[in-house]
């Protein structure tokens, strides 16, 4: 076995000194070159946010309530009106009359202006058992001015057609009106022959928003 003198190891342990600097110092060259990863080349970024617009409608007030009602006997027709008080047309007939005036008040809860319709289950013929028998109904604003466009604000008689019957064409949001406690308010009226009401029939209304 051969011996390694003390100045051979010298050497060596010099050569190895050399090479790990030498490896480092190129390393290190390297690196100039290299853009470092994980950081952003700008320090301004962009960011996309998307709300979606939402079409929706509210009823605040969905009855109109006039109790137990009778027909005047000694008139051909008898006439309710929901918006007026007790001495109001006919509405003494009915037994919670002290109620009236009643409404239901309808509001744009969405985040888009709406186009409001009404569809109906029956007209006055029908819910009130006889030919001749109507019943009505007209829009209003309440607090502010929600509806905007065209509003339905005339007594109009529902026959036929039931469906599409007109309401609001644009009503507003909440955020644009400029009122919160704003709403339309829906009135129903009519005019009864002595038929009465038909008890096997039901008035169902809907109320359909499109956004506009």
């Amino acid at each position: 076995m051969m011996d390694i003198s003390n100045r051979t190891l010298g050497l060596l342990l010099v050569a190895a000194i050399v090479v790990s600097v030498g490896g480092t110092l190129m390393s290190l060259n390297q690196l100039e070159t290299i853009s470092p990863t994980g950081f952003a080349s700008s320090d301004t970024g962009t960011v996309t946010l998307t709300i979606t617009q939402t079409a929706s409608l509210t009823l605040d007030d969905d009855t109109i309530d006039f109790g137990s009602c009778t027909t005047d006997t000694e008139a051909t027709f008898t006439t309710y009106n929901g918006s007026l008080a007790a001495a109001g047309e006919n509405n003494s007939l009915c037994s919670n009359s002290v109620g009236l005036p009643d409404s239901m008040t309808i509001r744009n809860s969405g985040t888009v202006d709406i186009s409001v319709t009404m569809n109906a289950s029956a007209n006055g013929s029908t819910l009130f058992n006889s030919p001749s028998s109507k019943w009505y109904y007209s829009m209003s604003n309440g607090a502010g001015t929600s509806c905007n466009g065209t509003l339905q604000s005339s007594w109009t008689a529902v026959d036929d057609p039931l469906n599409n019957l007109a309401v609001c064409d644009q009503l507003l949001t909440y955020s644009r009106n400029g009122d919160t406690a704003s709403t339309v308010v829906f009135d129903f009226g009519a005019h009864v022959a002595m038929g009465g009401y038909n008890a096997a029939t039901t008035l169902d209304l809907i109320f359909e928003a499109t956004a506009v």
